[in-house]
């Protein structure tokens, strides 16, 4: 039996032995509400909620993970650089959280962690995809990504269109050699069964286009009312890609510019300001990664919030307004994505054993400090100049995008909830 710490039978103890010598007594599973996830279906025919749990940059899993299940959430989105992995699988197994009732995401170090990381070699994914399994100790992960493509390592990047996506030194020769050889490698782990469906994050047009290989099911770019890439979401969604959003609360004006236009559409709907900027992320016919932050006593309401946003729609007008507000007018309504509502979750899946046509590499240690002082610097120091030139925003905590990506509360935010 593959190693793994979910329970998947309700009412008994099973006896699991790891490694040939520890055993894991499991018992039945926690009793939480029947999941209110609202599924995708992606473009190998697998299905991912809509809306899942974001555990970076201020979205805390130790405080957040359990109050978000027991709301009826399913998607959990983490990355081997979160360094939260271990954490979220300790969580559910010790909740005694079935495998089968959570969907989850994982990304490699590729393009945010060392210049190894984008070493042109298959080998380095699947060792990657490995360690993720052995911190989350389960046999198998939902939707893995690469984390951001190899032209973007040590650079700081905006989704900006009238600036330079990306400033900084080169670090990788061929990075687009890089890109390929490791998405050859998230196809082998695919093939592995050690991960169910592969995708990218924080690619734009191009690197997507020199892209060989299997088409990704999924892009996560950062995307909320405050900024996002019209061209790339456009692409995907004309590719058969789902493109998924993170970063929409830290863009979600509940003050300052537009805060006045959205608070208008939340009151039209009796629903909060930011349920009204989930909303829009879905009408724009994407899906979401969002954190609930590191409050106990806002994580709870925040994940119900979250989950919320199903029940109305944001009408034509409405979402010309809220398109206009970062001024990248666009004519784009599409419809949400092709979904099915399920109050079950997905059923248990098992991992195929197949013989690895690749050799395992040591698993590159994602928590080693990035050495090069000198090129660190002038990257916050050109971040900090193009924050300049983009105008005044909402006080929400760090407006910059973060190192690796993240979907981030941030500490600071304090969103209004709407009122019960």
């Amino acid at each position: 039996m593959t190693p793994a710490f979910f329970a998947t039978t309700v009412g008994m103890t099973l006896s699991l032995t790891v490694g040939g010598s520890r055993s894991i007594q499991l018992h039945s599973a926690t009793s939480v509400p029947k999941p209110r996830a609202n599924w995708v279906t992606l473009n190998d025919g697998k299905q991912m909620p809509m809306i899942n749990l974001g555990t970076c940059c201020g979205s805390k899993p130790s405080v957040g993970l359990m109050p978000w299940i027991r709301a009826g959430g399913v998607g959990i989105d983490s990355a081997i650089g979160y360094g939260d992995q271990t954490q979220i699988g300790s969580i559910l197994h010790e909740n005694n959280i079935s495998r089968s009732s959570v969907y989850i995401t994982s990304k490699t170090a590729a393009g945010c962690g060392q210049i190894a990381d984008c070493a042109a070699d298959p080998n380095v994914t699947v060792a990657s995809v490995r360690a993720s399994l052995a911190q989350f100790n389960i046999s198998y992960i939902d939707l893995m990504l690469l984390h951001r493509p190899c032209q973007q390592l040590g650079k700081a990047c905006s989704i900006d269109p009238v600036l330079s996506n990306c400033t900084g030194p080169d670090l990788i020769k061929d990075p687009n050699a890089a890109n390929n050889a490791l998405w050859q490698g998230m196809m082998h782990a695919q093939k592995l069964g050690l991960v169910k469906s592969i995708g990218v994050s924080n690619y734009n047009v191009d690197e997507l286009k020199a892209l060989g290989g299997a088409v990704p099911a999924v892009n996560q770019c950062e995307m909320s009312l405050m900024g996002y890439d019209n061209d790339t979401i456009a692409y995907c969604q004309q590719h058969n890609i789902t493109y998924e959003s993170y970063g929409a609360m830290r863009g979600c004006p509940f003050k300052g510019p537009g805060s006045t236009t959205v608070a208008g559409i939340a009151q039209t709907h009796n629903v909060s300001v930011s349920q009204v900027c989930l909303r829009w992320v879905l009408q724009r016919g994407c899906v979401i990664a969002s954190g609930t932050g590191a409050d106990s006593s806002t994580v709870g309401p925040y994940a119900k919030e979250n989950l919320d946003i199903f029940n109305f729609s944001l009408t034509p007008a409405e979402m010309g307004s809220l398109n206009a507000i970062e001024g990248l007018e666009t004519t784009s309504t599409a419809p949400l994505p092709a979904q099915t509502t399920s109050t079950a979750p997905l059923p248990a899946q098992t991992t195929t054993a197949a013989a690895s046509e690749y050799s395992a590499t040591k698993v590159h240690d994602v928590k080693r400090v990035f050495t090069a002082v000198g090129v660190v610097s002038v990257v916050f120091i050109v971040a900090i100049i193009v924050s300049s030139f983009r105008g005044p925003r909402p006080a929400l905590g760090t407006a910059v995008p973060s190192a690796t990506g993240g979907h981030d509360l941030q500490p600071a935010e304090k969103r209004p909830l709407l009122p019960q």
